[in-house]
């Protein structure tokens, strides 16, 4: 149920589109090659940038309760995942295409790319980081992404 005495302000904090999409772009970015990045390896990878776990949770020795927040991360942008990509495409900030399996990718335009360019933000430059980290610690695979949905242990 949405409170909606509450000030804008504290709402924006838990509930920012404007946010969810600079998240999501910068994933498509950083991740995407030529024929775009799907769905499923959005999901991925922002569940991994924006949890406070490191890349190390795919370690054997990892405990269930350190998925917990990549779990929350995953399920919770799944559910607004295609109002973003939407979001993003009316924006022209990407571009949405489909293979014969009807899987779609998205790849970043020139709008997209600066868009992210021109913020400068220390979130911003910190979530740089942290997915140059992803980027060089872990590629996606069926196996991790069962990992992070709390599927496989």
């Amino acid at each position: 149920m949405q409170n909606n005495n509450l000030p804008a302000s504290l709402r924006l904090l838990f509930n920012n589109p404007f946010l969810e999409m600079m998240n999501v772009l910068f994933i498509i970015n950083a991740f995407s090659n030529k024929s775009g990045l799907n769905i499923r390896h959005i999901l991925f990878y922002y569940s991994l940038a924006l949890s406070d776990n490191e890349v190390t949770i795919f370690n054997i020795d990892t405990k269930p309760n350190d998925l917990q927040d990549s779990e929350n991360v995953y399920f919770d942008i799944q559910r607004q995942i295609k109002v973003i990509i939407l979001n993003l495409y009316s924006q022209n900030y990407i571009s949405i295409s489909n293979d014969k399996t009807e899987n779609y990718s998205c790849s970043m335009t020139t709008e997209g790319l600066q868009m992210i360019s021109q913020l400068e933000s220390p979130y911003y430059k910190k979530l740089q980081e942290r997915i140059e980290g992803i980027k060089k610690q872990t590629k996606y695979s069926v196996e991790s992404e069962k990992i992070i949905m709390g599927v496989k242990k």
